[in-house]
């Protein structure tokens, strides 16, 4: 029943807060070259980086 429902905004509070720090993590990589007599080579990367917590 949302009659009954209370909710407060208000700022979180972190004890025993150990942050290990994020790392990106590759999610696709791809090399492309080319073969003729023009150096070429091009590069795709995507990566992703999340940081949560919790308590």
């Amino acid at each position: 029943n949302r009659r009954k429902l209370i909710v407060k905004h208000e700022e979180p509070q972190y004890s025993q807060l150990n942050c290990h720090g994020a790392r990106p993590f590759t999610l696709f990589k791809s090399i492309y070259t080319n073969n003729t007599d023009r150096s070429q080579e091009y590069s795709f990367k995507t990566e992703r980086t999340t940081e949560s917590l919790c308590s």
